[in-house]
């Protein structure tokens, strides 16, 4: 059976993502090789349309759990009624909890651990600080952000400061993702991964 436009595009997407990449570009090289941009941005649509990918930003899509079984059809004519019916594209979707954290990193440009979360977690999508920490390690280890240490600096209980970070990389509005199987942080706005150091410091509160 021919493959159809739709299954090129869902193994184009599946590829990347089992090559490391969480969010996919319609006009990502390894899909434009199949389709012009303007095209791929129609059929992605029409995916999301589907239930078989879900949009996570402007231009930015991963496969929905529809799209996963899918594709484990061989030759599938990715008919929606072969899809689950239960599954609706989801639409005006919040940012991922690392993508706010980003956000919030670039408009503090020196912040702590605690001014992110305040900013991250939000009743709605509540973020886990363990996991915000881990972000910020990532940048640090990829050389994004920098500790500030400020010596003598003493907070009002008597104790020390928290510790201060600075954005010292800020290369656009796409947040960077750490893929700690991979050691990389990969940059959408650069499209490229950046090594992540070998032992990143130990993030303290």
């Amino acid at each position: 059976m021919a493959r159809t436009k739709e299954r090129i595009m869902l193994e184009a997407i599946a590829a990347m993502e089992q090559s490391g990449c969480t969010l996919v570009r319609a006009d990502e090289p390894g899909i434009a090789h199949d389709f012009s941009k303007d095209n791929a941005q129609s059929l992605a649509r029409k995916l999301v349309g589907k239930g078989l990918i879900i949009r996570r930003g402007r231009g930015r899509y991963r496969l929905s759990a529809a799209g996963h079984r899918a594709l484990a059809v061989p030759g599938a004519t990715l008919d929606p009624m072969l899809t689950c019916q239960r599954e609706k594209p989801r639409r005006g979707i919040d940012p991922l909890p690392y993508e706010r954290a980003w956000k919030a990193i670039r408009i503090q440009r020196r912040f702590t651990h605690a001014s992110i979360m305040t900013v991250v977690s939000t009743p709605a999508s509540p973020a886990n600080p363990r996991n915000i920490r881990g972000y910020i390690a990532g940048l640090v280890a990829a050389g994004y952000v920098r500790v500030v240490y400020r010596p003598g600096r003493a907070s009002v209980t008597g104790g020390s400061s928290p510790r201060q970070y600075a954005l010292v990389e800020d290369t656009g509005s796409a947040a960077p993702a750490v893929r700690r199987a991979s050691g990389v942080l990969h940059d959408p706005n650069l499209k490229r991964d950046i090594p992540l150091t070998p032992a990143p410091e130990r993030e303290d509160a």
